[in-house]
This record gives structure tokens, sequence and C-alpha cells, in this order.
């Protein structure tokens, strides 16, 4: 081919490499009517856009009115419709006195109730004998309610001073006065009759199981620990004072006395700390090691098994960050240390919620109070969520005391 032919095809070539090579490399429209070919995926990019959803503030935790005009933080929950037959009652108080029924959600006020309008109950205590201590938004005075073994409720006590505790054991039921700075010993008046005991000097009871009182006293000035106390003498019987650390009562009952102590903030994020159990009639000491620290505790029957929440590690964040942060309900296994967390359960720090155990130990049932509403929880280990029963309608006073009624079988 002669030569000049040959470099015009070399250069039409050329021309036609350079024209794809445009056509590949020039700037593809963006307008959302361009078709995307069938068969292909979308790679995000490494680096997402800005946009107003990933830059906004988070919103602050969800709230519902109080009875007394406050303002209630509410409980965060995943759960399920029951799935078994769970077969647990309760009795339930908060802005009644009502007998529920869990797999069916029946609520049935108590017959003949003697509640006032606008009283509430607030304290539930249950031993050999189930006692409600009520109050109100204006209420000055307590009342103190028997609950008998027919299911009627009558006045016990129709008075007490609010800032007194009532604790039971046994057939038995005490109000508990505490110390101040005029006064540093308070007093235990049996509220069945009797002569008031005067409490140790500085002693906070928590309280009562096998006749022993449970509580803390300041050892020393900004320190305290475990103290357990005879509740006919009122003479300290055991100082449970194991470590350094602030002695604080978790739970005491069915002749057993839990303790933590060292469970303190450091800065901003809670500390792993120590449980320790004890019968209160003496014996060994068993110790165990926590996360993070404990609050509101709640033993089995069996001694088995203690409810409490446990503090979480950091804010949500999903809302507003907080103090004091939030808290998970857990489940310890005082026979092997086993820790269990309640999932799907995310309740505000220090709010006040129903922990109790049914009679065999299976079930932890747990109320929550909804503003409105009192949700009803019921969770056993090996269930992935709690099972949830209807919710029952009534503002409280913040709380939603609990006890599980003796009828219950088990399921």
């Amino acid at each position: 081919m002669p030569r000049r032919i040959r470099l015009a095809a070399l250069l039409f070539a050329v021309l036609v490499v350079a024209a794809l090579i445009a056509i590949r490399v020039w700037p593809r429209s963006t307008h959302p009517s361009a078709a995307v070919p069938p068969g292909t995926t979308s790679i995000p990019s490494a680096v997402s856009p800005t946009t107003p959803e990933t830059t906004r503030t988070p919103p602050p935790w969800p709230t519902a009115p109080e009875a007394c005009g406050g303002v209630a933080e509410l409980p965060i929950v995943s759960s399920t419709t029951a799935k078994e037959r769970t077969g647990i009652k309760v009795l339930l108080g908060g802005a009644g006195l009502r007998t529920v029924d869990f797999d069916s959600g029946h609520a049935a006020p108590l017959p003949r109730s003697p509640l006032r309008p606008g009283e509430s109950v607030y304290d539930l205590i249950s031993a050999a004998q189930t006692y409600a201590v009520t109050g109100g938004c204006t209420v000055r005075q307590a009342r103190v309610l028997r609950i008998g073994a027919d299911g009627r409720a009558s006045v016990f006590v129709p008075s007490i001073p609010s800032n007194e505790t009532v604790l039971a054991d046994g057939p038995h039921a005490w109000s508990a006065t505490y110390p101040d700075e005029q006064h540093p010993n308070g007093f235990l008046l049996p509220l069945d009759g009797g002569t008031r005991v005067r409490l140790p000097a500085r002693f906070w009871p928590d309280a009562i199981t096998d006749g022993v009182v449970v509580g803390t006293v300041e050892s020393t000035p900004g320190h305290s620990s475990v103290l357990l106390v005879d509740a006919t003498t009122g003479h300290a019987r055991a100082n449970l004072r194991k470590g350094l650390g602030e002695g604080s009562v978790l739970a005491a009952g069915h002749g057993l006395a839990l303790w933590t102590e060292g469970c303190d903030f450091a800065g901003d994020k809670p500390e792993p700390c120590a449980l320790h159990r004890r019968s209160v009639t003496g014996g060994a000491i068993s110790s165990y090691h926590l996360p993070r620290p404990p609050v509101t505790g709640v033993v089995s029957r069996d001694g088995r098994r203690v409810a409490f929440t446990l503090v979480r590690a950091g804010p949500d964040p999903r809302y507003q960050p907080g103090m004091p942060l939030p808290n998970d309900i857990a489940i310890l296994h005082l026979d092997t240390g086993a820790l269990e967390i309640v999932p799907g359960i995310e309740t505000p720090a220090k709010m006040p919620l129903g922990l109790a155990f049914s009679a065999d130990g299976r079930w932890l049932v747990i109320a929550l109070d909804a503003g409105s509403k009192t949700r009803l929880l019921a969770w056993r280990p090996g269930l992935a969520h709690p099972y949830e029963s209807i919710p029952i309608p009534g503002q409280g006073l913040g709380m939603a005391p609990i006890v599980v009624l003796p009828s219950h079988t088990g399921g």
C-alpha cells in the first residue's frame, strides 16, 4: 500500500479512538430522568453527604404528664404479646388497688376499696400479709391498708406521717422514722401494737426479714456501711462492712441481705463494683463483680436470684444525652454469678418501677409507669423480648408498685 494511503488510514484510526475516549469521559446528565441500566447496583459514597437528618439535634427523652402536674420520663420498651400461658396474677397499686390477670389483661378493683377520691397507692409491702400505703398530691398524712386473704382491703392505720416508711416481716408491720440533725436516732413502731424500738444512731432502715432490720449506718463522717439490727430490741447484730467503699443496701428479703460497695461514678462513667450477699442470721459472705452500679433490687422467694436496675455504660444516642444515665433491668443468678440483661427495656434514670418474682422464681414481673397508664411485662431467661399484657389505664404518683399474688402456679 502506498505510504500516503497508510498515513491517511492511521490518521483516521487515531481520530476514531479519540472520539470514543471523548464519549466515555464526557460529563453525564444528573437529571432524575436519566435511566439506570438494568441489573446495575449503585455504590454509596464512603462519605455520606451532609443532610438535615444527619446533622439535626436528637430529640429529648419522651415524657408524659404526671398525676400531680409534673412531667414523667417514659420507659423505652420493645415487647411482644405472650406466646404461652404465664399464669401470672398481680396486685397493682398506683391510681387504684386492682388485681390483674396478666394473660387476659383483665383488671378488677378490689371489692369495697377504701381508697378516697384523689388517693393513690404508692407502695405495696408483702410478707405473710400484704399492706398498701396510700398518699396523694395534696395528702400530708399517709394511710396503711391491709389486704386480707379474701382479697378485701381495710384501713389498718388511719394516719401516719408521709415521711415515714412502712416495713413488713411475716404477719407484722412497722413504721420507721429516720434520724435527723436534732434527733440522730430513729424508731420502729409496731403497727399492730407494742412498744416502739429505738434504733442505733444515724441508722437508716431499708427492710426487715426474719426479725432483722437491714439498713445503712454512717460509720464515719461521709462513709456508710450496712448494719443488721434486732427488730425487737434495736441492738446491732452485725456490721457488714467488707471493703473500703460506701456500703448501700440493694435488696433484703427471704432471710438474705444484699449490699454493694464501691459503686460510685468515676468522672462521667460508672465503674465496676462489688455486690455482697449474706444470711441475716450469720454465715459466710458471697461476693460478685458487677460491670456497673445496680439500683432497686428484689430477691426471689427461693433466694437464688436478685433482680435490679443496672446503670447503662453510656447514654442512648437516639435522645439528647443527660445525667444520670438510663438503666437496664438485670437478673443475677446467685448460685452461679451469671448476669442476664432483660432485653428490650430501657428505663429513665431513677425511675421508680415495680419488680417482683413469681412464686416459683421462673418469671420476673415488671410494672412501668407510662404517664396515663401502667405497662405490665413478664420475662424469663430464653425470651428475646419480654411479654406485655394489656396496659392498665390510670395516672398514679409516678410509681407502679406490684405484688405477685400467691395463686400463681408457674404457668
